[in-house]
């Protein structure tokens, strides 16, 4: 019995030694990989990690309801991940106020002009790691207008009030018009096309008189580059 016992213990001390002489590779791998994620199979450090981001837009002016394409770049090693959250001054994805932009990174200006400025910030963070974006300045601007044409051109002496077709192009929500001085409020159709009403009270004097769009500053125009006038004829 006592031969046996002593058998058993030894048999118990070189499986633990064995199973301890197994363990010493797998320990220095661990070791030698610092703790990292080893994904390529072929051993050493593939930890992925986001450095920095980029960001550039085609165009550093856009005008009110056109378009303008930005893109961001992540930095890192390992290849990190391209795909980025997008925001127009720190609001995700934008609004109608300040731009809406998508998650390819067109940015569609909005029209008006914000009240905030006429300077909005495209921002790309990273999807892989927030604490990393980058940001880009855009500057908002009014189209220069055109005006071609005005309908009905003639009206009476003493009539109603006249709707008005104004047809043209680079007209905004922002756009002015005028009559001889005299401010109409437009309604906003398209760009190509503005709606106002000329007052009875103004149809009181024959002759040729000059309509005016105006589109405000940045950009735009404070007067109206092309005139067309507007015969008011008498009985």
């Amino acid at each position: 019995m006592t031969f046996q016992s002593r058998r058993n213990s030894a048999n118990e001390d070189l499986r633990l030694v064995y199973a301890l002489l197994l363990s010493v590779p797998l320990l220095l791998a661990s070791a030698c990989n610092g703790g990292s994620t080893n994904t390529g199979g072929g051993g050493g450090n593939t930890q992925t990690t986001v450095t920095s981001v980029s960001v550039s837009c085609a165009s550093a002016s856009v005008t009110v309801e056109l378009t303008d394409q930005c893109s961001a770049n992540v930095l890192g090693t390992n290849n990190p991940s391209q795909a980025v959250n997008w925001s127009v001054n720190s609001t995700a994805d934008g609004n109608s106020t300040i731009g809406i932009i998508s998650s390819s990174g067109l940015y569609t200006a909005p029209d008006p002009i914000p009240s905030s400025g006429s300077t909005i910030t495209i921002m790309a963070t990273s999807q892989a790691d927030s604490s990393k974006s980058n940001s880009a300045p855009v500057s908002l601007t009014y189209p220069t207008p055109s005006l071609g044409s005005v309908s009905p051109a003639t009206a009476f002496v003493g009539s109603a009030n006249t709707a008005l077709a104004l047809a043209g192009s680079g007209f905004s929500k922002a756009s002015t018009v005028n009559l001889d001085g005299l401010s109409l409020t437009p309604s906003f159709v398209a760009t190509s096309q503005l709606n106002a009403v000329l007052p009875a009270a103004s149809e009181t004097v024959a002759g040729n008189h000059t309509i005016t769009v105006s589109n405000p500053t940045p950009g735009g125009a404070t007067v109206c580059l092309c005139q067309v006038e507007a015969r008011i004829w008498g009985e």
